[in-house]
C-alpha cells in the first residue's frame, strides 16, 4: 500500500525500505522513502500530523532492551529476537468499528425519534393536508373537489383579506419602535442590577407565560371609555381618549399590549447580547475619548446584530400570527381597522364555512411572513466575528 507522507523515523535516519508501522495492534508493510533529520525536513511541521520516532526511543512503549529503555538510545534488537532496525511509530486509525445499536446510539435515536414523531404528527402531516385542501373545494361534509388555483385567486382579490395584511403592517410600525426601546430599556436595565438579577429577569418573564386571553381582557377593561385610563385623564385633564373607537388609537392599543407581553422576552435576549461583548473593546473606546452615544451606536447595537435579527425574526412572526388580542378587545373594529390575517382565516373557516379557502389564505399568509424574514436579513442581518 502507498505511504501517506514520509513513514521512517526521522531521528535515527534509517532508510529500511519496507518499515513496519503499528496498525490497531497487527503490523502493516509499507514503503519508505528518504530519511529526515528534523520535524521540518520531514514535512510534518504545521501539518497536524505527528512526526515518526523509532519504537526504541521511547522507554514508555512497549518492546526494545531493557538497556534501551534505560538508556534512550535506539536498539535493533527487541524482545523477540527479531531484527527490526526502525518500527515506527504511528499510530493509526482503528479498523474496530461501533456497535451499531450501542448504549449511546439506542439514547440518541429514542431522544431525535420522540422530536421527530411529534414533528410528523403536529406539523409534517398537517402542513401536507393543508396543502391538498387549499386546492380543493370541501365544506367539511361533502367530498373535496379539485378546483385548481380558484382558492388562490380569490384569496389575492379579496379586499378583507388584503387589508388584514395591510393592517399588520401598520401594526408592526407601533410595535417594533415599542418592542425594541422597550427590550434595550430592560437589556440595559439587568446589566446595573447587582444582586436578586436573577429574580428580575425571572419577572420579566411572567408577562411572556401568561394566558393571552386573561391579558386581553384586563387590557379591555383598562382601555375602554370608563376604564382606569380614562377615568384618571377625565379626573384631571377633563378629556377621554377613544381607544377602541379610532382606528389609529386603536392599533397602537393592541401593540402596547402585545409589546408588554413580549418586552421581557425580547429584553433577555438582547441582554445575553450585551454579556458577549468584552468588556476590553469599551476600555478601548474609552481611551480613544469615544462617548457613550458612540460606543453605543458603534460597538453595543453593532455587535448586538444576532440578537437584534433574532428579535426582530420574533417580531414579525407575532404580528402576522396575531388573533387573541384584536379579537378579544375590538374584534377587529373599527372598520376592521384591526382585523389580522388569522381573523380572517377563523372567520372564512368557521363562519363561512369555507375551509378550503382558509386553507390558501393559511399558506399565502405563510409565504409573506417567509419572504419578511428573509428581506429583513438580507437588509439588516450582519455578521460579528469576536477575535
Amino acid at each position: 500500500m502507498p505511504s501517506r507522507g514520509p513513514t521512517e523515523c526521522w531521528r535515527c535516519r534509517h532508510e529500511d525500505r519496507r518499515t513496519r508501522v503499528a496498525r490497531g495492534g497487527s503490523f502493516a508493510e509499507v514503503p519508505t522513502t528518504a530519511a529526515y533529520r528534523t520535524p521540518a525536513q520531514a514535512g510534518v511541521q504545521g501539518t497536524g500530523r505527528k512526526p515518526l520516532f523509532c519504537l526504541a526511543l521511547d522507554p514508555r512503549l512497549r518492546g526494545g532492551t531493557a538497556s534501551a529503555r534505560r538508556s534512550g538510545r535506539p536498539s535493533s534488537r527487541f524482545p523477540n529476537g527479531r531484527d527490526r532496525r526502525c518500527l515506527l511509530l504511528r499510530k493509526l486509525p482503528s479498523t474496530k468499528q461501533r456497535a451499531p445499536w450501542s448504549r449511546e446510539a439506542v439514547i440518541g435515536l429514542s431522544l431525535a425519534g420522540a422530536y421527530l414523531l411529534f414533528t410528523a404528527v403536529f406539523w409534517a402531516y398537517p402542513f401536507f393536508w393543508l396543502a391538498k385542501l387549499s386546492v380543493t373545494q370541501w365544506r367539511f361534509f361533502d367530498e373535496p373537489v379539485f378546483t385548481g388555483a380558484r382558492n388562490l385567486l380569490m384569496t389575492l382579490q379579496d379586499p378583507q383579506f388584503l387589508q388584514s395584511l395591510w393592517n399588520v403592517v401598520r401594526f408592526l410600525g407601533f410595535y417594533l419602535p415599542i418592542a425594541f426601546g422597550g427590550a434595550l430599556v430592560v437589556a440595559f436595565g439587568l446589566r446595573h442590577v447587582g444582586r436578586g438579577k436573577g429574580f428580575v429577569a425571572l419577572c420579566f418573564l411572567l408577562s411572556n407565560v401568561s394566558s393571552g386571553v386573561a391579558l386581553s381582557l384586563v387590557f379591555a377593561k383598562v382601555f375602554s371609555s370608563t376604564g382606569p385610563f380614562n377615568t384618571m385623564l377625565f379626573d384631571n385633564f377633563g378629556v377621554r381618549v377613544p381607544w377602541t373607537n379610532d382606528p389609529t388609537l386603536a392599533m397602537l392599543a393592541i401593540a402596547l399590549v402585545v409589546a408588554w407581553k413580549f418586552v421581557g422576552y425580547y429584553g433577555l435576549i438582547l441582554y445575553s447580547g450585551l454579556l458577549a461583548i468584552p468588556k476590553e473593546i469599551y476600555d478601548a473606546a474609552r481611551l480613544d475619548h469615544a462617548g457613550p452615544w458612540t460606543r453605543l451606536t458603534r460597538i453595543t447595537l453593532p455587535m448586538m446584530n444576532p440578537q437584534l435579527m433574532m428579535v426582530l425574526t420574533f417580531a414579525i412572526l407575532v404580528s402576522f400570527g396575531l388573533f387573541t388580542e384584536p379579537f378579544i378587545i375590538t374584534g377587529g373594529g373599527p372598520s376592521d381597522s384591526t382585523s389580522t390575517p388569522q381573523m380572517m382565516i377563523y372567520e372564512t373557516a368557521f363562519r363561512r364555512l369555507q375551509p378550503s379557502h382558509a386553507a390558501m389564505m393559511s399558506i399565502v399568509v405563510a409565504l409573506v411572513t417567509y419572504g419578511l424574514v428573509q428581506l429583513a436579513r438580507r437588509l439588516f442581518e450582519r455578521k460579528v466575528v469576536l477575535a
